[in-house]
């Protein structure tokens, strides 16, 4: 479904500060490119405007490496790949901003971070994570980047988690998050696992052949992406439920510290989160196993405060 209906509703956009025609044949292109991909039209409109230059597709073409045409023969093709870096390359910068945020030289990006998380950060790209990311990897040309984004949007939760104290509901959210990308891991295992029995005839099909309708070597990339995606998950959820750290409230600004779920109004949430751990029906034992450690420490670590304040 397209994130912005708006753009090609007259035959003239503009684009780079200058008006760009855009005959019919050509918006239809677009609504194409614009449903396949997931993208709103204005930035469809941008990336075609850029892949209209043959010049730039020939130049991006020999800074990849692509095969002779593969960018510079086709404008759509040429749309879609810059579409797809783009994307990558905003999420990288996302990420930067927010690594840059322990690094006490960088107030003025520290203060662009803070007003994304006042505005929702993390249940956003929680949310993206479980309803965009899925619609992405079932397109066969950006399933390897999608599986790839799912690394950058773990990263930039870990980045979150350490400098944040994170809300009852965001923990919550980032339990749920553990068995999400514990199923997406469980299916691109699966396009793998069954070849693994027979080396040399896995050696074949990693040459020549294709592992359920993905390409061999993609399949194997998946599943490093979402291995990686997956253990960085797990390190911002131990960072909320474990470190006692003064962090920044993002709706006050102020530093505050201790548990994020102390105190005895969290009782509701703690439970919820019980059930979510140690509940059957996780797609990856091994992987639930590590959200259950974290949970019980931090239940350990709860019980040893709650046994202190009594004492």
């Amino acid at each position: 479904m397209r994130s912005d209906t708006g753009a090609l509703q007259t035959n003239s956009v503009r684009i780079a500060g200058r008006n760009v025609d855009v005959p019919n044949v050509i918006q239809q292109e677009l609504l194409h490119l614009s449903d396949e991909c997931h993208a709103s039209e204005a930035l469809c409109c941008e990336m075609w405007y850029l892949a209209s230059d043959l010049s730039h597709r020939e130049s991006v073409e020999r800074g990849v490496r692509q095969p002779a045409g593969a960018i510079a023969g086709s404008i759509p093709a040429a749309a879609r790949h810059f579409l797809v870096f783009e994307t990558k390359h905003r999420l990288n910068l996302f990420k930067e901003f927010l690594r840059l945020r322990f690094d006490d030289h960088m107030t003025p990006t520290t203060a662009i971070t803070n007003k994304l998380m006042a505005d929702q950060l993390l249940p956003k790209l929680v949310a993206a994570v479980d309803a965009q990311l899925p619609k992405l990897l079932q397109i066969p040309r950006m399933e390897l980047s999608a599986s790839y984004w799912h690394c950058l949007v773990a990263d930039a939760l870990v980045f979150i988690a350490a400098s944040c104290h994170a809300t009852p509901q965001e923990v919550a959210q980032l339990g749920v998050l553990q068995q999400m990308f514990c199923a997406r891991l469980n299916a691109s295992v699966m396009k793998v696992s069954p070849h693994i029995v027979n080396l040399s005839a896995f050696a074949h099909l990693f040459k020549r052949g294709s592992l359920a309708g993905t390409p061999s070597d993609g399949a194997v990339k998946q599943v490093a992406c979402m291995l990686q995606a997956m253990v960085t998950a797990q390190t911002a959820l131990f960072n909320v439920l474990l470190q006692k750290s003064e962090k920044m409230d993002h709706n006050t600004g102020d530093r505050v510290g201790g548990l994020v779920l102390g105190g005895s109004e969290m009782v509701a949430t703690m439970r919820a989160l019980h059930s979510v751990f140690l509940q059957q029906g996780w797609t990856h034992a091994g992987m639930q196993s590590v959200a259950m450690l974290a949970w019980a420490g931090f239940l350990k670590v709860t019980d040893e405060s709650s046994t202190s304040n009594r004492a």
